[in-house]
């Protein structure tokens, strides 16, 4: 049994087109064993058929996405008890602590929050009283890895990780490797 569904087994792929020339390229991906994790085809063109409209498009697309969203939401539901799992079965402190960094990348946390003062921007009497020779204020990036590309490539690596604590063995379906 796996802990990757699927469609988390898949490459990060999205084609639109028409059915016929969608089957052409699965044929091609599948012979090369991938398998897209999205695929929207648009109904082949007829004779006096209305043409599919743009909003259409972005209304499938929109749905689309938002079943990825499900998906991905129950592998984010499923990480602590992934991390349970591997601390119940005796894993070392470093693999523990590699765990609980892929999660925190899987959650699209950071490993050191932004302290509250940094949070809440000076207000406007603040920066007036402010003398001139303060350098400009830091432009903060951020640091989240929360895309469904970043997301899938760091659960795959949580289930490499897990694939190689001899002791791992989880007797739930879900869990297991």
């Amino acid at each position: 049994m796996t802990i990757i569904p699927k469609t988390m087994r898949s490459i990060n792929f999205a084609f639109f087109g028409t059915s016929h020339i969608a089957t052409m390229v699965l044929d091609e991906l599948e012979k090369v064993g991938l398998l897209p994790a999205l695929v929207v085809t648009l109904p082949p063109k007829k004779q006096g058929a209305a043409q599919l409209q743009m909003g259409d498009a972005e209304d499938l697309l929109a749905l689309a996405v938002d079943e990825r969203q499900l998906i991905f939401n129950k592998v984010i539901d499923t990480c602590p008890y992934i991390v349970s799992q591997a601390i119940a079965c005796g894993a070392d402190e470093k693999t523990i602590e590699d765990i609980y960094q892929i999660t925190r990348l899987i959650f699209g946390r950071r490993a050191v929050p932004i302290p509250k003062s940094e949070v809440n921007p000076p207000s406007e009497t603040e920066t007036e009283k402010a003398p001139e020779s303060d350098p400009a204020p830091k432009v903060r990036r951020s640091a989240s890895h929360a895309s469904f590309d970043n997301r899938n490539q760091h659960f795959i690596k949580l289930v490499s990780l897990l694939e190689h604590i001899p002791s791992y063995n989880s007797n739930e379906a879900h869990l297991s490797v």
